[in-house]
């Protein structure tokens, strides 16, 4: 086949693939502020290149892929000449964008949120803190995003900060009230703040939840370590007074 023929060939192709995508502003090979003017120009010259009627004999096997490219082309052209259908199209691009665009936001907080739980486990805290406030930016109303950043700022004597952090891992229970990992955080600061009660409430409820939660399993043994500690010494010390 002679270059010039097998060149219209390849572009006969190529612009199939393209205009296979639906873009009306691609079929045409316009930019989406093209002014009426510039999307009739554009048809013009496609309508030189892609019509059926201006195929060489020599491409005859192609005239069905030739229908189907130029039927997409006029139909492009009616859609970006039409005021209305125009201002749909545009509407809903812009919301496809914004839908993309909320897409790769999600994903990059849940990559930034696996960095954050690789340095917790680590035991660098900062650079935890870090990866968790870069995931709540971009995905900020997920519980368990929440809570590792009211862990993360719990840590430390200060008894405010901690009474912070409780807000912060009361909002991320309301965002996920099954959150095993949220129930434990929430229960380790209102024990430091000494409110054990509640706090024993949250570690029962986190292992009921999750009984692998073993942070929250060893805290509730402690407890009962404890208990029957202090029993056992009441008993004796009244024992003692009878």
């Amino acid at each position: 086949m002679p270059p010039a023929l097998a060149e219209r060939r390849g572009r006969l192709l190529e612009r199939l693939a393209v205009v296979a995508s639906g873009n009306p502003w691609a079929a045409l090979g316009v930019s989406r502020s093209a002014s009426p003017q510039d999307v009739q120009a554009a048809y013009l010259d496609a309508a030189k290149s892609f019509h059926p009627d201006r195929l060489p004999p020599e491409l005859a096997e192609m005239r069905e892929i030739a229908d189907r490219v130029f039927a997409a082309i006029t139909d492009a052209h009616k859609q970006l000449t039409d005021p209305d259908r125009r201002r749909k199209l545009e509407r809903a691009e812009s919301g496809q964008e914004e839908e993309d665009a909320k897409v790769q936001r999600v994903l990059g907080a849940s990559t930034n949120f696996a960095k954050a739980e690789h340095f917790l486990k680590r035991g660098d805290n900062a650079e935890a803190l870090k990866y968790v406030r870069l995931a709540l930016e971009g995905d900020p109303e997920r519980g368990e995003y929440l809570a590792m950043l009211g862990w993360l700022e719990s840590m430390g004597s200060d008894r405010n900060v901690a009474r912070d952090a409780l807000g912060t891992l009361n909002k991320a229970l309301k965002l996920e009230p099954d959150s095993d990992r949220a129930l434990y955080y929430r229960g380790a600061i209102l024990k430091r703040l000494g409110r054990d009660d509640d706090a024993m409430k949250d570690f029962r409820r986190a292992a009921t939840l999750n009984p692998q939660n073993l942070e929250a399993v060893r805290e509730i043994r402690l407890h009962g370590m404890r208990s029957a500690k202090e029993g056992g010494l009441l008993s004796k010390w009244f024992g003692k007074k009878s």
